[in-house]
């Protein structure tokens, strides 16, 4: 048998009774309802512009409070730039037209000899070097007073320096390295004590003081350089100049006392003191200056 497929009549026929049927479902699909495709798209098209318009909301959404704390500071700093600005201003204004409503910082004469912080300034006090005698060097306080008590039986008069919680027992005072060999030979050969010489020195300080005494320790410090280069001369101390110092004492301030009354202990003896009491004499004044300027 032929496998060609034969076009018979019952295949006519039926074609021929569903064409018909078939475009009328295309025409009743294309008929059904008013254009339902672009409805749709229309439709789609909203939805999405809602979306996005959604989207950029819920973006910017955790943005709006540091936006709105920028803009808070924005305004609360302009404003108080603007508040400062007048204050200053009016201060300023206040200065310029002489006004004493302002507060004055002043010195109170009646203020019982304690300073204030007006009227201070700042003086710088000139480096003091000398030579001392060492007649020995203490951790204990209570052996170098048994060295001192050694040193007035034999009539040498002594001091007792501490410097960082050691005690040096200074027993005289010279000008120069060749002038401290020469009175420590002396002391050993007269007493039979070893002393030694060796360089001394009170380091520069800047101190707060007010002007009445920045002038008297300045008149002190020409006084005892006098003295110390006057140690082997006849007249050690000009008596009318320390009498001068004491008389000239500032007496609103109590910081400088204990060196003006280490002074005026010596006024009596200064006059007739020569060796090792004029020695001792510049030394314990030195000894009160270092004190008060600390």
């Amino acid at each position: 048998m032929d496998n060609k497929y034969t076009k018979n009549a019952w295949d006519d026929e039926n074609y021929k009774d569903h064409k018909p049927f078939d475009s009328e479902q295309a025409a009743t699909l294309q008929n059904a309802g008013d254009d339902p495709v672009p409805i749709f798209a229309r439709q789609t098209e909203t939805n999405n512009n809602q979306k996005k318009s959604f989207n950029k909301k819920i973006k910017l959404k955790p943005f709006k409070p540091v936006m709105l704390a920028i803009s808070s500071a924005v305004v609360i700093g302009s404003i108080l730039g603007i508040i400062m600005l007048r204050m200053f201003v009016g201060i300023e204004s206040d200065i310029a037209q002489g006004n004493n409503n302002l507060p004055v910082a002043g010195v109170d004469n009646e203020d019982n000899g304690n300073n204030t912080e007006a009227g201070l300034s700042t003086f710088s006090n000139g480096s003091i070097d000398a030579y001392v005698l060492q007649g020995g060097v203490f951790s204990e306080m209570e052996n170098a007073d048994e060295w001192v008590e050694n040193y007035d039986q034999a009539g040498l008069h002594s001091l007792i320096w501490e410097v960082n919680d050691q005690y040096f027992l200074l027993v005289g005072l010279a000008n120069t390295d060749d002038q401290a060999k020469q009175f420590a030979n002396d002391i050993t050969a007269e007493e039979g004590f070893e002393v030694f010489g060796k360089e001394w020195n009170t380091a520069e300080r800047e101190v707060e003081l007010i002007e009445e005494e920045a002038e008297w320790l300045q008149a002190f410090e020409e006084n005892w350089h006098e003295a110390l280069g006057s140690l082997e001369n006849e007249e050690i101390f000009i008596v009318d100049e320390w009498e001068g110092l004491v008389e000239n004492y500032p007496e609103e301030t109590d910081r400088l006392a204990s060196l003006n009354e280490s002074i005026s202990s010596f006024l009596d003896e200064m006059e007739q003191a020569e060796g090792s009491k004029a020695q001792n004499i510049l030394l314990n004044m030195w000894y009160q200056y270092d004190r008060v300027i600390n």
